[in-house]
């Protein structure tokens, strides 16, 4: 199922990490997770960025900026074949 980006962002519920059933791949800052459609998700970090890690590890993307995340979640999964 592809869905437009704006319906993908819209998707985004803020939620406490307890909601998530693996928590082994979140970053140690993790504050809170953004779940969206498809219980993809993007990790709100104590310093006030976004994190987006679908293997838990190494970089991902993270910015300061909500938007910037993602649009590059969004196109890691719906535009390069999936993820997760």
């Amino acid at each position: 199922m592809t869905i437009n980006f704006k319906s993908f962002q819209d998707s985004g519920l803020i939620s406490k990490v307890d909601v998530l059933e693996d928590r082994t791949r979140l970053h140690p800052h993790t504050t809170d997770v953004i779940i969206y459609v498809g219980k993809y998700y993007i990790e709100m970090l104590k310093d006030g960025k976004f994190l987006f890690r679908p293997s838990g590890q190494g970089q991902g993307k993270r910015s300061k900026f909500l938007p910037i995340v993602e649009q590059y979640m969004y196109n890691e999964i719906y535009e390069n074949g999936g993820t997760n």
